[in-house]
């Protein structure tokens, strides 16, 4: 036996999480951060307090609560994280650079297994609790669902390859059990081995899963939406379009005003969302905090006169009075310019100047856009706190993400008309000049491509997409913003590009030391190439 399991301190009774909570043994069978089990699986109440830890679990900022949404903008080409007055958060990620004792990469893989060992224990419980068998059935689909999506988390992030490059890549190991176990011994699956669970425990939370209006849960829609996700990630676009259409049945997507509110309340268009009130926040380690900026600043053409610019700001707002929390992550200006002007999604980006000269950002006069506190990357509104910081329910999966699915899916089984009609959906609904999409064949897919970047920019999917497609990373369009050199630390031979991982299997993260010395399956040979 390599190392002694460390017994876990326990958390609240809705296992709220703690970072002092960690240890070192993700797949151990029997987990402790949990009330007693005679608490939890006594009734169909106690029930719902273990389903709400493992929610609390997926909403924590050091898992996918923040950082999962966060980590795959700033590893991708669009986004940066400001090269001073960053506090450190985010900047190894954004350049590449991983050691297999970096602990952005252990939480990931921490908190995602503490979700697996719980949803395990709930799934070995709940069939033996009195009480109605469909409410049941809905909570087990839940729990299912929840331990699908973070072995869906685990194989992006750690598996060496994407299921569409190499199925038989090194995944992560699978654990479905709780039983004690005095260690454990569990070698990493394959990427398609990993897939296989997810679909399954998917395929089985459908048809236990119900409807519901309460979208911080994971309900019938949302399940669909995360089998869409699946399945365009496997290639599979038969079931991507299907699943997609099955998820946004029903929704409808919000108009200009709702949209540009920032992303922090329920709405027609969401499918799956964090929720969270003033006494339950990740504060300044919530995704406003990183992307904060009021609303009190321009939009756009206010004035109707066809030009975005200092005349359509208001005057009344300096930037120190619209930039809270870190603000430590911005966009490019050539992602922004990607925006047609007369799509409402650029208004997004704030403007420089106000119509008396002023400077809304406090860097430099000659910019376009608003910069603030730092000389590299611009704002963005995208997200916005309700009232304090951090508090406000987030979009996971939106209505318009499955749009772009069915699209994709669509147009590579060559049915191009439906991949037009679903990807016009889109595009019209921000900019209302767009008449037709005509584009054909590879075309139409890199509109597509383009169009998710611009739709769900710091929603967690750009480095995943680079990932799935087999795209390299590309900074060179945007080097006048980005400041990564990829030349240090032997990340690349060129500054500003990082080749295709079916090339250079860099679009992985290393598995945390403190597994490979536990799990007495693995050894150093173990690990992902690049960290060997």
């Amino acid at each position: 036996m390599k190392m002694k399991r460390y017994i876990n301190k326990l958390l609240l009774l809705f296992l709220v999480v703690s970072a002092a909570s960690c240890s070192n043994d993700f797949l151990e069978q029997q987990p402790s951060d949990r009330p007693t089990e005679d608490v939890l699986f006594n009734s169909v109440e106690g029930a719902k307090i273990h389903l709400n830890g493992l929610y609390s679990l997926q909403n924590y900022y050091y898992g996918e609560g923040t950082r999962g949404i966060l980590i795959p903008a700033v590893m991708g080409d669009d986004a940066l994280v400001i090269s001073s007055n960053n506090y450190t958060r985010y900047v190894n990620e954004y350049r590449y650079n991983y050691t297999v004792e970096s602990s952005r990469a252990y939480n990931l893989y921490y908190y995602s297994y503490r979700t697996i060992s719980n949803a395990n224990l709930f799934l070995s419980q709940i069939d033996g609790i009195e009480g109605n068998e469909t409410e049941k059935n809905d909570l087990k689909a839940q729990a299912l669902s929840l331990r699908a999506f973070a072995y869906f988390s685990l194989v992006r992030w750690f598996g060496e390859t994407a299921y569409t490059d190499d199925p038989n890549g090194r995944g992560v190991p699978i654990n479905t059990t709780v039983n004690s176990l005095d260690g454990y011994n569990i070698p990493r699956s394959t990427v398609g081995e990993v897939y296989e669970q997810i679909v399954s425990d998917l395929t089985l939370a459908e048809q236990l899963s119900q409807p519901a209006d309460y979208k911080g849960y994971i309900d019938a829609s949302a399940v669909a939406a995360i089998q869409a996700r699946v399945y365009l990630t496997m290639g599979d676009w038969q079931n991507a379009s299907k699943y997609a259409k099955k998820a946004y049945a029903g929704f409808s997507l919000i108009d200009e005003q709702t949209y540009l509110s920032g992303f922090n309340s329920t709405n027609s268009e969401v499918i799956w969302e964090q929720r969270f009130v003033d006494n339950d926040t990740n504060i300044f380690l919530s995704i406003p905090s990183f992307t904060y900026t009021s609303g009190n600043i321009t939009y756009g053409d206010n004035n109707g006169d066809g030009v975005v610019d200092g005349n359509d700001v208001n005057a009344g707002t300096p930037g120190a009075e619209f930039v809270f929390g870190y603000n430590s992550l911005r966009v490019t200006e050539y992602f922004i310019e990607l925006f047609e002007d007369t799509d409402f999604r650029k208004k997004m980006f704030p403007v420089n100047l106000d119509p008396d000269g002023n400077r809304i950002g406090d860097v430099s006069p000659d910019k376009t856009y608003a910069q603030y506190g730092a000389a590299d990357g611009y704002l963005t509104t995208k997200y916005k706190s309700v009232s304090s910081l951090g508090t406000g329910d987030f979009p996971r999966i939106r209505a318009s993400e499955m749009y772009l699915i069915e699209a994709e899916a669509e147009a590579n089984l060559g049915n191009t008309a439906a991949a037009q009609s679903a990807l016009l959906t889109i595009k019209q609904r921000a900019d209302n000049t767009v008449a037709s999409v005509t584009l054909t064949g590879q075309d139409l897919l890199d509109e597509i491509y383009l169009e998710r970047r611009k739709e769900l920019f710091f929603e967690g999917h750009r480095f995943f997409d680079i990932k799935r497609l087999d795209q390299d990373l590309d900074r060179t369009l945007s080097d006048k913003d980005h400041w990564s050199d990829f030349t240090n630390n032997d990340i690349s031979n060129d500054p500003n590009i990082i080749p295709r991982n079916s090339v250079s299997k860099r679009f992985c993260l290393p598995i945390p030391q403190d597994e490979i010395n536990a799990n007495e399956a693995l050894t150093d040979e173990d690990q992902n190439e690049v960290y060997k």
